[in-house]
């Protein structure tokens, strides 16, 4: 009976494109070195205090992690289907892009006015970590729930099921991911994707 009424509710996760995360990134790029830094200073009042510094990382952060999530194809798989491969891709690109802010980070803080609004020497030296931790768990959650959602709404096969590559990882390989997955009675399980630029894990 759960299955039959939570999966009406969980359709809607299974069908949010690219761009919709990109908008969920961009919007959790904004917020993550406010939260880091609440949770460093402990309180709104010494955020608020250290605004324009604030406004001025979160701006440069938020632009160098876009760049390199696109670079490194975050805009460009499915993650409904999800595997090992694609969390070590997120894993991969908060990293780099982690290292580049740091390093940007530390190097405006040693060269900027000491006396200027906007200086980063008035943050914590820790807010790029604490930040980047928060990107961590809230790039790669929000896709890997849809990777969850997908397994609960599966309908559930009736009989064997056997596992299956699809050649071809472009539009037309997903169809045929979902059309497999939509109707179990076919009795086909897609595992991977091949394709001429890589071997994509299914699971």
């Amino acid at each position: 009976m759960m299955a039959r009424f939570g999966r009406p509710l969980l359709l809607p996760l299974l069908h949010l494109r690219n761009r919709y995360f990109l908008l969920m990134d961009l919007i959790i790029l904004v917020l993550a070195p406010v939260l880091a830094l609440w949770l460093r200073l402990d309180g709104v009042a010494a955020v608020l205090g250290v605004w324009q510094p604030l406004l001025l990382y979160t701006f440069l952060a938020a632009g160098v992690r876009l760049l390199i999530f696109y670079w490194m194809d975050l805009y460009g798989r499915y993650w409904r289907y999800a595997s090992v491969g694609e969390l070590a891709q997120v894993i991969l690109a908060v990293l780099v892009s982690s290292t580049a802010v740091i390093g940007l980070f530390f190097t405006l803080r040693a060269t900027m006015d000491v006396t200027s609004a906007f200086s980063l020497d008035r943050l914590p030296r820790s807010l790029p970590f604490i930040s980047s931790l928060v990107v961590m768990l809230l790039v790669g959650g929000n896709r890997f729930t849809v990777r969850l959602a997908d397994r609960a709404a599966r309908p559930k096969a009736n009989g064997p099921v056997v596992r299956v590559a699809i050649m071809g990882a472009g539009d037309a390989g997903a169809m045929m991911a979902r059309e497999m997955k939509n109707n179990p009675q076919l009795g086909m399980d897609p595992v991977a994707f091949f394709d001429r630029r890589r071997l994509c894990g299914h699971r």
